[in-house]
């Protein structure tokens, strides 16, 4: 009896912990088999771990394309009572099954991207659908977010069919390029990758956002290797979710710059408890960077799933589980009281859950024809979507081989980097020191001299064969930086434009953007088209356009300079007016009564009158008033005094304008030039001016917008070939050659080595507009700020000066002489020949002297009857003793002086007739007293001579 209640005992308590047995249903394609062993091994695991329920897995494979047969599967598992129904993995049968668990109220849980449709009134969103993959819209905008962070002025997006280009349009929308910005987008249309990779390459783009399918990224980073798209300056943003669990092969030593993002959390505890079941029950070990996304998220659902099941039939209201079948599917009429399935679904869709894909949680608002189309708009997440997530940025690394996280994306938060900016400057500064810089640059000098012979003429071999400025400039860089680098020259000596012709760059720009070199360095100018092709460093020298010409030679300098303020025919004119007015005065006061008066003032009725206005006065009043000095005698006729006036405005214009044109002259001793800036040049023909044939010099007057510049720009156009030569050299030696002729518009930097060297060569004007020398790198280059911090420092500790000075400097014995500036002071040079005048007048005054002394000696040797000696030493005696302020006047020469002015007085008459006739008795009447003064006179001649 005892053994009987035992045996009923024990089969109770069997029974009472008997499972419930809970069936669900996986949909899977036939490639996925790690999927259906997480699928597997998940619940195998669940029911060893609780004692509730008996879990019982179905799993069934179709085709991706294969609706018909996913239809039969859902009303197979609804007919045996399903719970739940898990996948399919791909969109084109996974909504045939979500339109019947819609139909038969049964959860329905998938993990794949899914596009948003665009919503109409009629659409309704799936209530029985929970959608574990990050929701598209989302996903879009935390992509778009890590680029935006990258701040890419251009990329090329390489995409593989229109489900991708769906998901990048989401993309484009939020990282739009503005005009700095070159986005390029490129479908994957065959397995020939090279042929696009090239094309790639063609557009000089070094960034590529990859969203292609898992099994093409490695072929397709293989074909990219082999046309030279992976390297130091190419970087690659790859979309796929699973693009970390990818084995890479031999391309591990090769990649750099391979940024991806992942979901899953690879070191959390549960995926270490996920790889630990999954390995227990399978045969081949799983690492965590092997998992894929779908296996994540199909462990993470089932787990959400049973949690949530498990919580939802704690109330008893919720305990009876009942499913429906195909044979009895409701129509859109549902009643009042919600199925089982249902109120599952609505209970799981409030819940939160946190899983190897990190945190779960899904939107609950959901869109019904009945809401009003506004708020049916596309900017709204669709009901049961995922859209609270965490992105893991991730960097491939070739010492790990393999992804590690360097920043993580949080859909509230945005980008948070693990490791600081220090780390990373730590990290590029390693880089630089273990990289062999190849540096392109051309040979003009003084940055660049080449040699490939010494002195010796033993030949030099690597960096030996380069000296001069920039050489210099990169040894102190790479003395604190500490990196290796090989000089090498551009093949067509150029700096770098754009040829319209052949649709790419040439020159030191060209070889950056083919990968030919790391950086350049030359007169390589810092431009607007430049920049946005390649990167450029801190301007190591400022600069401007100026214009070259040739020094005018010096002015020599004349003693009669004095005369410069007028040209000779003005002097001869006015010297022909000075003689005219004088005889015009003469004659006219012959003629004019008013000019002759009585010989003594107090003589109010004289008998004769005279006039003063003989030619040697008429000369005279002219000549003081031409010099501005006046005179003391005037006329008084009307005529004359018309004439007199009229002389004076003449004398008045003539001696203001000598006077202002003669400072001017004596006090411009300053070297003038024919031109003097860019405006001089443009208003004038006959001096010819060019520039560097594709320079930065010749782009500035091509795109300037200043009328000025554009005229000079339609000059140098016309005769391109003529006026701007190939290179600086050239255009340099034909300002030299044709003096005068031709003028050179270039850099003032090279203008200033020219010009200390060529001692007839000068800079005109100001600068026409201000820039820098840059060192050029590929475009975004890691390195640029590091090398810009060195040019800083080398700048504030005044090297660059120093390199400059000493580059710049003309070897000793050659330097050119520098340029006096002219003082105000006026020299002997300048009015020497007034002094000149001065002399001459002088010379002439004392031989007129001399010539009236030697006269006086002949009449008082005559008069006095003495010998011509005798005269002469006591006429010299008295002329030189400077004591004696009087002179006796001797009778002969009263006597000679009354002849001499007997036919002055008779000119003073009034009536010619009468003074010829009182002269006559005035003259007999001095003769017979001359004979009885004779004594007297000659008696006292002697007395005064002792």
């Amino acid at each position: 009896m005892k053994y009987i209640i035992f045996i009923l005992f024990v089969t109770f308590f069997n029974f009472s912990l008997a499972k419930r047995e809970i069936i669900v249903g996986g949909i899977f394609h036939g490639d996925d088999d790690i999927s259906q062993r997480v699928f597997r091994t998940t619940f195998q695991s669940i029911n060893n771990h609780q004692f509730k329920y008996k879990f019982t897995p179905l799993m069934f494979n179709i085709s991706r394309t294969d609706s018909f047969k996913a239809q039969e599967i859902v009303c197979k598992l609804a007919e045996i009572g399903a719970m739940a129904i898990f996948g399919p993995g791909s969109i084109e049968t996974s909504g045939i099954v979500s339109s019947m668990a819609e139909k038969l109220e049964i959860p329905h849980l998938i993990y794949h991207w899914k596009t948003k449709p665009r919503q109409s009134q009629d659409y309704v969103d799936p209530k029985m659908t929970l959608n574990f993959y990050p929701e598209s819209e989302a996903l879009a905008k935390t992509v778009a977010g890590i680029l935006i962070d990258y701040t890419w002025k251009s990329y090329t997006i390489i995409y593989e069919n229109d489900e991708n280009l769906i998901r990048l349009k989401d993309i484009l929308q939020i990282h739009q390029p503005n005009g700095d910005n070159l986005v390029t987008m490129m479908k994957l249309e065959d397995e020939n990758y090279a042929i696009l990779l090239k094309k790639v390459k063609w557009n000089q783009v070094k960034n590529v956002i990859l969203d292609i399918s898992t099994d093409k990224i490695v072929a397709f980073l293989q074909a990219a290797k082999l046309v030279g798209m992976i390297g130091d300056y190419n970087k690659y943003f790859i979309t796929n979710l699973d693009s970390y669990t990818l084995d890479y092969g031999d391309l591990i030593e090769s990649l750099v710059n391979i940024t991806s993002v992942r979901i899953n959390n690879v070191s959390s505890v549960i995926m270490a408890d996920a790889l630990k079941n999954i390995n227990a029950f399978g045969e081949h070990p799983l690492e965590a960077h092997q998992m894929p996304l779908e296996a994540a998220l199909i462990h993470d659902s089932i787990h959400f799933f049973v949690n949530g099941l498990d919580a939802y039939v704690q109330n008893p209201n919720n305990a009876r589980m009942k499913i429906g079948s195909c044979s009895d599917i409701r129509d859109s009429s549902r009643s009042s009281q919600p199925s089982f399935g249902y109120g599952l679904l609505e209970f799981l869709r409030a819940r939160e859950y946190t899983g190897i894909t990190n945190h779960i949680e899904f939107s609950i608002k959901s869109s019904t024809p009945k809401e009003d189309k506004e708020e049916v708009s596309n900017e709204s997440p669709k009901r049961g979507s995922r859209t609270e997530f965490m992105l893991d940025i991730l960097e491939y690394s070739k010492e790990l081989r393999q992804y590690h996280r360097i920043a993580y994306y949080d859909t509230t938060k945005g980008v948070i980097y693990e490791r600081s900016e220090s780390d990373m400057e730590e990290k590029i500064f390693a880089e630089i020191q273990n990289k062999t810089f190849t540096i392109v640059t051309r040979a003009e000098a003084p940055f660049i001299f080449y040699n490939s012979i010494d002195k010796n003429g033993n030949p030099l071999l690597g960096n030996d064969q380069f000296t001069g400025y920039a050489v210099d400039l990169i040894r102190r860089i790479q003395g604190q930086l500490r990196f290796k680098y090989i000089f090498k020259l551009v093949d067509d000596n150029k700096n770098g434009n754009f040829d319209k012709e052949k649709n790419e760059w040439n020159g030191l720009i060209g070889d950056i953007l083919k990968s030919r070199a790391d950086l350049a360095i030359a007169d390589l100018t810092i431009t607007y088209d430049r920049k946005k092709v390649v990167d450029f460093t801190t301007p190591f020298m400022n600069l401007g356009i100026s214009i070259l010409y040739v020094k005018p030679k010096p002015k020599a300098k004349n003693l009669f300079s004095f005369l410069d303020p007028f040209k000779t025919d003005v002097w001869i004119y006015t010297g022909l007016a000075y003689i005219f007015i004088s005889v015009l005065v003469f004659v006219l006061s012959r003629i004019n009564n008013d000019d002759w008066e009585s010989s003594h003032p107090c003589n109010q009725d004289p008998d004769e009158v005279e006039s003063i206005w003989n030619v040697l006065n008429c000369v005279w009043l002219m000549m003081g008033s031409i010099m501005g000095q006046g005179s003391d005698i005037l006329p008084k006729g009307s005529s004359t005094r018309i004439v007199t006036g009229m002389w004076w405005f003449f004398a008045l214009i003539m001696l203001a304008s000598y006077t202002a044109n003669l400072a001017a002259f004596l006090t411009s001793d300053r070297l003038s030039s024919t031109i003097n800036g860019a405006e001089d040049l443009a208003k004038q023909v006959e001096i010819k001016y060019g520039a560097l044939q594709g320079g930065s010099t010749m782009r500035f007057f091509q795109e300037s917008n200043y009328s000025t510049y554009q005229r000079m720009w339609a000059t140098m156009e016309s005769n391109a070939d003529i006026y701007n030569p190939p290179s600086n050299d050239e255009g340099v030696n034909r300002v030299e050659k044709e003096a005068g002729k031709y003028a050179f518009m270039m850099e003032s930097v090279p203008m200033e080595y020219q010009t200390k060297r060529r001692c007839t060569l000068m800079q005109v004007g100001e600068w026409l507009d201000s820039k820098g020398y840059g060192i050029a790198l590929p475009l975004e280059s890691p390195y640029r700020k590091f090398f810009s911090a060195q040019i800083l420092k080398l700048q504030e500790s005044g090297v660059l000066a120093q390199l400059k000075e000493d580059w710049w400097k003309a070897p000793p014995g050659k330097e050119c002489a520098p340029i006096e500036v002219p003082h105000d002071d006026l020299d002997i040079g300048n009015v020497g020949g007034v002094f000149l005048v001065l002399i001459g007048g002088c010379l002439v005054a004392f031989f007129v002297a001399c010539i009236e002394f030697f006269i006086n000696v002949q009449h008082v040797a005559i008069n006095e009857k003495i010998t011509h000696w005798d005269a002469f030493k006591s006429e010299l005696a008295f002329a030189f003793n400077f004591w004696i302020v009087t002179k006796p006047v001797r009778s002969q020469s009263n006597e000679i002086v009354s002849r001499k002015s007997t036919p002055q007085r008779s000119l003073k008459s009034r009536s010619r007739f009468g003074s010829e006739t009182r002269s006559f008795k005035n003259k007999s009447t001095r003769s017979l007293n001359f004979d009885s003064s004779l004594h007297e006179a000659t008696s006292k001649s002697l007395l005064n001579l002792h």
